[in-house]
């Protein structure tokens, strides 16, 4: 029991470290250059595992490769609008929003793949997009009601659902290819797309300080280590509703150390979205 539950912890830590830190390097640099650098990091890092790791040839299959190429678009440009979240709002508010991708994916799969929920998962995510709407709402100074009047708001939204449709490719990877194999596809298929978006663009890096990038990139990479073992290993049950916690550890930095302060209804927005994506994890 103690096993599943450090990889989950793992995870947790992990990504709610790295949005906490994320929030404070944004203040003197850009989302993409921060993409760019956090994936540059973790790929460097992950190369240090290859010693000890093989190499896949089904990291070529057809089957495979499209999926990678599903992670890296959908993904790298949920990342971009998490991190563009970040600049302009609260953590508190939207690393909560942001983390409710599995229920949109719930959502898409039941418009576009004809999916049945049954009634306890249509519940929860209904309970997770009434939080959504409950914490995209700032009622501080409003003369009219506006459900996505907090800031950073849209942008956590649009990550959630980006990373709703590239949701089950992650554990398609996992499942086919094993932790490793599927971390390098992960890494790859980020900073490939980041690295286009980055060229294409031309944008000048704002920050030489790489002391930021180093931290985020391992907190991204002990994130998904954890969670992608942790699944290879069967420990899903336990692992998915730990790992899925880790806007509580955002959240509680923020107000810890950020001073961030926020309306009783998003409390309630954060509480639900929280509540309701840790339970869909559970299944």
């Amino acid at each position: 029991m103690v096993t599943p539950v450090l990889f989950g912890a793992g995870a947790a830590l992990g990504w709610g470290l790295h949005d906490f830190f994320a929030k404070l390097t944004l203040k003197k640099t850009n989302p993409l250059e921060t993409l760019f650098k956090i994936k540059l990091v973790g790929t460097l890092a992950m190369l240090l595992l290859l010693p000890f790791n093989q190499l896949s040839p089904k990291l070529l299959q057809q089957d495979i490769l499209l999926a990678t190429i599903a992670i890296g678009i959908f993904g790298t440009f949920g990342f971009l609008m998490l991190l563009t979240a970040l600049k302009k709002g609260k953590i508190g508010i939207v690393t909560p929003i942001s983390s409710a991708g599995g229920a949109f994916a719930a959502i898409g799969a039941t418009i576009f793949l004809r999916e049945i929920l049954s009634l306890n998962q249509i519940g929860l995510v209904s309970l997770v997009v009434a939080g959504v709407m409950l914490a995209s709402y700032d009622p501080t100074g409003l003369k009219k009601i506006n459900l996505l009047q907090a800031k950073g708001a849209k942008e956590a939204i649009a990550a959630a659902i980006l990373w709703g449709f590239g949701f089950n490719a992650v554990g398609y990877l996992v499942n086919n290819l094993g932790w490793f194999n599927a971390l390098v596809a992960i890494q790859l298929a980020f900073l490939t797309v980041a690295g286009v978006i980055l060229f294409v663009k031309k944008e000048k890096f704002l920050c030489k300080d790489y002391k930021p990038f180093i931290i985020l990139g391992s907190l991204d990479l002990l994130g998904f280590i954890s969670y992608n073992l942790g699944e290879e290993l069967g420990f899903t049950a336990i692992l998915a509703p730990i790992g899925s916690a880790y806007p509580v550890v955002a959240s509680a930095l923020g107000y810890l150390f950020l001073r961030e302060r926020i309306s009783a209804n998003q409390k309630l927005g954060v509480a639900a979205v929280i509540a309701g994506v840790i339970a869909l994890s559970i299944g």
